[in-house]
């Protein structure tokens, strides 16, 4: 399986980083399409189940106000600090990706598959758990490198946040085994973010 694991692990960051720009088909999305199945590819090979659900309404509103606070906060101090973010907030498409596809799809992509890769290549949990967090918030830092200047400062500040972002939904996965709890989080943490750019 080791060798499974380096082969795919291998496969996403040569198309992710290295290959992006042929994925722009279908309007620039095609690199979601890439990243969805390669969540499937590592359900299927590794089988690894995904701990989904334990609903407890009051836990989930504690989480959701927190969380939204948090992103909320942060969105507040890119305006205080005069950060321009590069999200085109009229659009709808945007607001959907920012709050909804996105968590989701990021919390399969990290906290799903590619910590079951890393997982298989090195044996560790808490060790993939803070190498994912790394590659997640590298994949927000990425842009830094097409964006102008004006971009930039607000993209070492969502790198930074990212990272704790990752490190935090990771442990909390790691601890109550709990999926759909996480992505809840991310989508709640958005969401606040989302607010506060509109506030």
């Amino acid at each position: 399986m080791r060798i499974y694991a380096l082969l795919l692990l291998f496969i996403f960051f040569l198309v992710e980083y290295f290959f992006i720009g042929s994925l722009s088909f279908f309007d620039g999305r095609g690199i979601y399409l890439f990243e969805f199945l390669f969540v499937v590819v590592i359900y299927r090979v590794f089988r690894q189940p995904i701990p989904w659900f334990n609903f407890k309404l009051k836990e989930w509103a504690r989480l959701g106000l927190i969380f939204t606070l948090i992103g909320f906060v942060l969105a507040i101090l890119t305006k205080v600090f005069s950060w321009p973010v590069a999200f085109d907030l009229n659009r709808a498409e945007t607001i959907i990706m920012l709050v909804l596809v996105g968590p989701i799809l990021e919390e399969f992509l990290y906290r799903y598959a590619l910590k079951e890769a890393f997982q298989k290549v090195c044996s560790h949990e808490k060790l993939s758990l803070i190498v994912t967090s790394i590659v997640f918030s590298f994949g927000h830092f990425y842009s830094y490198f097409s964006l102008t200047d004006d971009y930039k400062s607000f993209v070492l500040f969502q790198t930074v946040y990212t990272f704790l972002l990752a490190i935090t939904l990771s442990l909390d996965l790691s601890e109550k085994k709990n999926f759909l709890r996480v992505v809840a989080m991310h989508v709640f943490f958005n969401a606040g973010f989302l607010i506060g750019l509109w506030f």
